[in-house]
């Protein structure tokens, strides 16, 4: 469980190959405990520095609603852009996912399917950095609260039965 007091604190790891869905399927979970609602928070994404280059694919917190973001171009969110998943309550743990198989992204809160997005494209091969807990590698929009057990399996969209839902991480 990592905690982000929020300000300009998050994760980055560096590029790796194993982030490249083009139009693989994959699976990307993770349990978060936001502290407040209110504004945008980057949750996990490559999202842009400096470049100005959009994340294939991210997950963020805005005002309530957990959001799939995705981009074929790596220039605009052309697949889904603040598509909401689902609310998610504050102080409390809520399991994501966000699954690919074949051409549909789907988005889960507590294995429960509440969102299905056509995306026949590829999705956008980034080279920044995998972000956790901010929007970009300035700290911007940072995620307050816990995140917990992320989790990206690539080549299966997982069924929900397979999800690591059982039981939340302890804080």
């Amino acid at each position: 469980v990592m905690s982000f007091p929020g300000g300009a604190s998050h994760l980055y790891l560096l590029d790796s190959p194993d982030w490249i869905h083009g139009t693989a399927d994959f699976t990307l979970e993770a349990w978060i405990r936001p502290n407040a609602l209110s504004g945008q928070h980057g949750i996990i994404g490559q999202f842009y520095n400096s470049s100005g280059s959009f994340s294939p694919m991210a997950l963020i917190q805005d005002s309530g609603n957990a959001n799939i973001y995705c981009s074929s171009t790596g220039s605009s969110w052309n697949i889904a852009l603040a598509t909401p998943i689902d609310t998610v309550p504050a102080l409390a743990w809520t399991h994501l996912a966000i699954t690919r198989s074949g051409g549909e992204i789907r988005g889960y809160k507590n294995a429960v399917l509440k969102r299905t997005i056509a995306a026949n494209s590829d999705l956008f091969n980034s080279t920044e950095v995998m972000l956790i807990g901010a929007v970009n590698t300035s700290g911007a929009n940072s995620f307050s609260g816990y995140i917990g057990a992320i989790l990206l399996t690539q080549g299966v969209a997982l069924a929900p039965s397979q999800f690591m839902f059982s039981s939340p991480p302890q804080a």
